[in-house]
């Protein structure tokens, strides 16, 4: 805008008043933002700009759905400053304020440009993080701005419920989310909600809230809600944490870090798929296990890797059955002094282990095989 007609709109305004004498409230002696837009509450149209008439209909792009961002008076957010859309100036004649035509400028920044989203606005249509353009399962990726009927802000327009991706398969939000919404659902501290970050904190939910059953929090089911034991996050959990006929109920710590709550750093801060921590039963002997993304197997376990076994990397999603022989070979190549093991068969293994197996190579003591030791009589 030319410096002549800014002068001649200045000039108008200073005449009518408008600019200093804010409307609804007494005359002030400074100009002020509600002297030309909004009311003594709050700067955001309702009415809209003075210049335009002061119309006040949200169908109006001047008004649109500005007071149910900044009046704070929704349930969901906190007030959302004008800064996150417009460039905010401190004086009536600032660069970018009465010196662009109207509709006035969007420039996006702050909440609405989390995690570097690339925030626009079409002249209709938003697109923005606070919305389900970057929020994953939203029904309603880019709000009309001057659609104002609460349909856009209902739950579900912005993420899904649950949200998508490998967000664990539950609705019920209050299991971690106890700060921000309560057992009913409803936002109950707005300042944790659309605030750019994922406030976890959990109100002593227990494990299987997300994943497992009744039985065991081990999956079957898994976070993405999925049983198949094909599945990478299922796979052979069931046949590790439930006792057998041939060991004990293996503990989850020994291949993941347990949480001392579901805030707690390496849990839900982490991407899917769950990272492996190998405890000291799968490094016994000093062994260094390792796990393969690429092919789903581990290595140098003592659970599975011991002499001569026949099948000492077992593909955690195959289904494998394990056997006598799959682990360490009949008889083990060495014996516990790391000599050569005796030969045997497999019902000479109660000759010198009767405390674990029986005469027909049956184990009789699940909990004292695969524990780390060598029970020998």
């Amino acid at each position: 805008m030319r410096a002549s007609l800014r002068i001649a709109l200045l000039a108008s305004a200073l005449a009518s008043g408008a600019c200093l004498e804010p409307r609804e409230r007494p005359a002030s002696t400074s100009p002020s933002c509600e002297g030309c837009h909004g009311t003594r509450e709050s700067a955001a149209p309702p009415p809209g700009l003075w210049l335009s008439g002061g119309k006040t209909g949200g169908e109006e792009r001047g008004v649109g759905a500005h007071h149910v961002h900044l009046a704070g008076d929704g349930k969901l957010a906190l007030a959302i400053p004008c800064g996150s859309c417009h460039l905010v100036p401190q004086g009536v004649d600032d660069p970018g304020h009465l010196d662009s035509a109207l509709p006035a400028e969007v420039v996006f920044s702050g909440l609405a440009t989390t995690g570097g989203f690339k925030a626009s606005f079409d002249g209709t249509s938003c697109s923005v993080y606070c919305h389900a353009s970057s929020l994953p399962g939203g029904s309603v990726a880019k709000p009309s701005w001057t659609k104002v009927d609460g349909t856009q802000a209902a739950c579900g327009a912005c993420h899904g419920l649950p949200p998508g991706g490998s967000h664990p398969k539950t609705g019920t939000c209050s299991l971690c989310h106890t700060e921000t919404v309560d057992a009913s659902g409803a936002i109950k501290n707005r300042a944790l909600h659309i605030n750019g970050k994922v406030e976890v904190k959990g109100g002593g939910a227990g494990c299987s809230s997300c994943h497992g059953g009744p039985e065991n929090a081990a999956p079957p089911v898994d976070t993405t809600g999925k049983s198949s034991g094909s599945e990478r996050g299922v796979g052979a959990h069931q046949a590790h944490v439930r006792a057998s006929a041939r060991h004990a109920a293996l503990a989850c710590s020994e291949c993941h870090v347990m949480p001392a709550s579901i805030d707690a750093a390496g849990h839900m801060d982490s991407p899917l798929p769950a990272e492996l921590s190998f405890g000291a039963l799968a490094k016994t002997g000093s062994r260094q296990p390792s796990w393969s993304t690429a092919s789903l197997r581990c290595s140098s376990t003592y659970c599975h890797a011991l002499d001569g076994g026949g099948n000492p990397e077992p593909v955690w999603n195959a289904g494998e059955k394990m056997v006598c022989g799959s682990c360490h070979g009949l008889p083990p190549a060495k014996g516990r002094s790391g000599a050569a093991h005796p030969p045997s068969s497999l019902a000479g293994c109660a000759s010198c282990h009767p405390a674990v197996v029986n005469a027909a190579g049956a184990i009789i003591a699940p909990a004292r095989h695969v524990d780390g030791k060598v029970d020998f009589n």
